[in-house]
């Protein structure tokens, strides 16, 4: 006998009545729960038998489907029956009167013939397998299956907030849901969050967005008239065209962001917006994003519209997106602190802040404009030494320059190994950073992290890593910090391979999920690419962003802090493996650069933008 997770049908009514009022036959089907982990054999016989479907009932029988509980017994394993359903004929009135004459030599005669059109059985095709569960003899309960309910939690807006681990899995169910009941049952729970929920997460990409702007290049771009000799005229209008229909898809988008903002505003409603049924991995937003204008701006600067052969590419939709974001955190509220990844964004990766970069004056002018300033840097050193050393162009500046006050000038600070060492400016130091002590801006939820299960984290990361270095011949050693674990390649000018350290990323990631230090998710970590190296840090940037969001939010209330929507981080780590920026867009909005010269950039149009609302 064949064993298997059983699918188990019961039968709740066959009803073979003639008359027209007859009750249509329903079958109710239950199934075992799947997480119950039970097998029951199936049955190694069969029976057929046809079952007439009244008048007016549906060829298929209506199925109900229903969850047996884990204690439920295996069904009696008799033999297993196949109903073929029929369509009995509907009695009818009499359809028609046929009239024939009949020619005699005598007097003529009508006769009247009267028929009646019939209908046959037919099977239909459709098939329903049916194994009968024993009858209960002993004990007698209720056949009424309570209708499920999906719980949704709401926070009034006085709770105290909680910061949770970012969960880096999905996981989707399906949920049966019996006869009778409504399909969307909603129970509504208020009240204020005491433990981190579990669960998975998904991350959001913008390739959708440039699927949507491919049509209309397909459409419009005419790229023969290259070569057959169009005129201006017919070149220009086909641009006008594309740069139409493009910000058409754009303005649609941005109505739907609002529209999904609308309903996470929302905590009363159930129903998923029409953006997040289209891409249900879609996040949360802390702003509108105005796409139409961001659009028109990038495309006086691309030239998109103008393209014939390169349809809208994806460095074109984040740009997009990037002054978008810059448009909505300059006039739908006020900027009040930016924070900065460091290597690729601030300068070259593995180099330094030197005083000729261009982004130097530019901090500084944020820092006049009363913009706090955070640089939250995977690189965790303990001393101020060393991050001089990174900073010194930036540092040296804000020493020397005579455009900042003393209070402007305190509005740096920087924030090391994603967010274990905090550092403030300080003049009078000898490198002009002092550390802060972890007991003044450790958040709550940071302060409850066990030392131990820190410690175990960084010992499963580290022999995690040791075995990569051995499986995938990693010219690199191991690097062990209080808060963080990595390789780094030996010698230092040794490049690996990407593909090596996404590898390595991924297998140790993983590791440490399925580990217990992993799974009970006591303590939050961060695995990424540094792009030479490979680091497991305690923390990820989330953590920093909000560190620094309560640092220059204490200042207008005890416990305050700045919110996401006026918060933005800059940063290039959002795709790779690990992207350890990505974490930052659950507590602020974002901006994705790939290279200091885009970090230039995006501040010019940050400058331009808040020149505009303050003029």
């Amino acid at each position: 006998m064949k064993l298997a997770l059983s699918a188990l049908l019961g039968l709740a009514s066959l009803a073979l009545a003639q008359a027209p009022d007859a009750v249509c036959p329903t079958a109710t089907r239950t199934i075992q729960n799947r997480a119950c982990g039970k097998q029951c054999p199936f049955s190694d016989c069969t029976f057929a038998t046809t079952i007439q479907n009244p008048c007016g009932c549906p060829a298929a029988l209506p199925t109900a489907t229903l969850i047996a509980p884990c204690e439920a017994d295996c069904p009696y394993q008799g033999c297993a029956i196949e109903f073929r359903t029929g369509v009995l004929p509907c009695p009818t009135t009499p359809s028609s009167r046929r009239t024939t004459t009949t020619p005699t030599t005598t007097t003529p005669t009508t006769t009247i013939r009267q028929t009646t059109t019939t209908t046959t059985s037919k099977p239909t095709g459709v098939v329903t397998s049916v194994v009968t569960l024993p009858p209960r003899t002993t004990i007698h309960t209720s056949t009424t299956t309570p209708c499920p309910k999906v719980t949704r939690t709401t926070s009034p807006a006085d709770c105290e907030p909680i910061r949770c681990p970012v969960p880096t899995c999905r996981v989707e169910s399906q949920m049966v849901v019996p006869c009778g009941c409504e399909p969307k049952t909603v129970l509504f729970v208020t009240g204020c969050a005491t433990a981190c929920p579990e669960g998975c997460l998904t991350r959001t990409r913008t390739k959708w967005i440039k699927g949507l702007l491919a049509v209309p290049f397909v459409l419009y771009s005419q790229p023969h008239g290259a070569f057959d000799g169009q005129t201006v005229d017919s070149l220009v209008q086909t641009r006008e065209e594309a740069h139409r229909r493009y910000s058409e898809i754009l303005r649609d988008v941005e109505v739907m962001i609002d529209d999904h903002i609308a309903h996470q505003n929302n905590a009363e409603n159930p129903f998923p917006s029409k953006l997040k049924l289209l891409v249900p991995s879609i996040g949360p937003f802390f702003t509108r994003l105005p796409l139409e204008a961001a659009f028109k701006f990038q495309d006086r600067k691309r030239y998109i519209s103008s393209r014939r052969f390169v349809s809208p590419s994806f460095n074109d939709v984040r740009l997009i997106l990037n002054s978008a974001q810059m448009m909505a955190v300059t006039t739908y509220g006020t900027l009040q602190l930016a924070t900065f990844d460091g290597d690729v964004t601030l300068y070259d990766d593995g180099e330094s802040l030197e005083p000729t970069s261009p982004i130097v004056q530019r901090l500084i002018d944020l820092l006049r404009k009363n913009v706090k300033i955070g640089i939250v840097t995977a690189a965790g050193y303990t001393t101020a030494d060393k991050y001089y050393a990174r900073l010194h162009g930036l540092l040296d500046a804000l020493a020397n320059t005579a455009e900042l006050t003393p209070a402007q000038k305190q509005s740096l600070i920087i924030m090391g190994g994603e967010a274990n060492y905090l550092f403030e400016f300080s003049p009078s130091s000898p490198h002009l950073l002092a550390p802060v002590p972890r007991h003044k801006w450790l958040t709550p939820e940071m302060a409850a992290w066990d030392e131990r299960d820190i410690t175990q984290v960084l010992d499963v990361a580290e022999a995690a890593l040791r075995d990569c270095i051995k499986t995938l011949n990693l010219p690199a050693v191991l690097m062990r910090k209080d808060r963080a674990v990595g390789i780094i390649p030996d010698p230092p000018e040794t490049r690996i391979p990407r593909e090596s350290l996404e590898e390595t990323v991924l297998v140790v990631q993983k590791i440490l999920e399925l580990s217990s230090a992993g799974r009970h998710r006591r303590v939050p970590f961060c695995a990424f690419n540094g792009g030479r190296d490979v680091f497991v840090d305690i923390g990820d940037k989330s953590w920093g962003v909000t560190v620094c969001q309560r640092w220059f939010g204490r200042a207008s209330a005890p416990g305050g802090a700045i919110k996401g929507d006026n918060t933005l981080h800059v940063g290039d780590q959002f795709l790779s493996a690990g992207a350890n920026d990505f974490r930052a867009r659950s507590v602020g909005t974002t901006a994705w650069i790939a290279s200091p010269a885009e970090t230039v950039d995006l501040l010019d149009e940050l400058a331009e933008l808040m020149g505009k609302k303050m003029s």
